[in-house]
């Protein structure tokens, strides 16, 4: 059950995150410029913000096993016709049903992973699948700019749309079926009610906001910036995500573990110091490709360990 959440994971990260190197190459095709490329991210990103409140608690009425299957059915499409997509205005289209899909399937991952296991067990397993995000970076991202290397960028999205296949037939055979928790047709409502009413929920989702909304803003460019500044291909961009890749999915991976020994909110401060503190390390000590790797490598385990300190602060 854990692999086929953690692949699910995998695929939704790897196909949000190869965004950032492709961009270069979806400017040249669509003779457009950088911002507008980049606005694809933004729909993306708008279309999984504004579902996921409203889909994600539908796996309080209904088989979460089954918002997972249209969740990911949803997704696969949308990779698919992004592989297709011959215009930026159709591009944007196909984005936007990726991100409605994404949207329906990983609150409810989480949603599943929190009614299956409790206690340090919980964290434990929530670093695990946590880490397949950190892993899609690592991993998705340089296979996919290999591949859009080879033929073009639109390779990278039927590469995104075939893991996906394979994300969802271990989903059918490992993910048991998940029962219905409250029938109650004020159930929905009452679930924003509640959220409204505590005050630590709103708190964690402000620093979830302006901490995404950080490390967003950096990813998103960086695949531009190290093309531009360094003159590497689609391909060779990809392989610099590695070493970022890499930290910080040992990081989430082992996360659950130091949240558990530090706590939820000294996980969450000490980590985002860190944070700080690395990525201005970027601006400062940035001299040349060796010393940007570093600095990006040695900052990248901080977001992991964070996310999980954050989802803990959640409960």
């Amino acid at each position: 059950m854990i692999i086929g959440l953690f692949l699910i994971v995998f695929i939704t990260g790897a196909d949000s995150f190869i965004i950032s190197p492709l961009l270069p190459a979806i400017v040249n095709d669509f003779s457009i410029s950088i911002s507008r490329a980049a606005f694809s991210i933004t729909i993306y990103a708008l279309c999984y913000a504004c579902g996921s409140p409203f889909l994600g608690p539908l796996g309080d009425r209904l088989n979460r096993k089954a918002l997972l299957k249209v969740g990911i059915l949803v997704f696969l499409v949308g990779s698919f016709l992004c592989a297709l997509a011959n215009s930026i205005s159709m591009f944007y289209i196909f984005r936007a049903i990726a991100g409605l899909g994404a949207a329906l399937t990983l609150p409810n991952v989480w949603a599943t992973i929190g009614a299956y296991f409790n206690g340090k067990r919980l964290n434990t397993v929530m670093g695990i699948v946590m880490s397949g995000l950190s892993l899609s970076i690592a991993v998705g991202v340089p296979i996919g700019t290999t591949l859009s290397q080879i033929s073009d960028w639109h390779m990278a999205f039927w590469g995104s749309g075939l893991v996906t296949l394979i994300a969802f037939a271990v989903l059918l055979i490992v993910v048991p079926s998940m029962p219905i928790v409250n029938t109650k047709r004020s159930a929905y409502f009452a679930s924003f009610k509640q959220l409204a009413k505590a005050p630590k929920a709103i708190y964690a989702l402000l620093i979830n906001f302006v901490w995404m909304f950080g490390f967003y803003s950096i990813y998103t460019f960086l695949g531009t910036f190290i093309t531009q500044t360094f003159h590497l291909n689609t391909g060779q961009t990809g392989y610099v995500f590695i070493a970022y890749g890499l930290s910080n999915f040992a990081a989430s991976f082992f996360g659950g573990e130091v949240t558990t020994r530090l706590g939820a909110k000294k996980s969450v401060i000490l980590n985002g110091l860190l944070s700080v503190g690395f990525v201005l390390g970027l601006s400062i000590f940035s001299a040349g490709t060796y010393s940007d790797d570093f600095v990006f490598g040695i900052a990248s385990p901080c977001p992991g360990i964070w996310g999980n300190g954050i989802n803990d602060l959640y409960r």
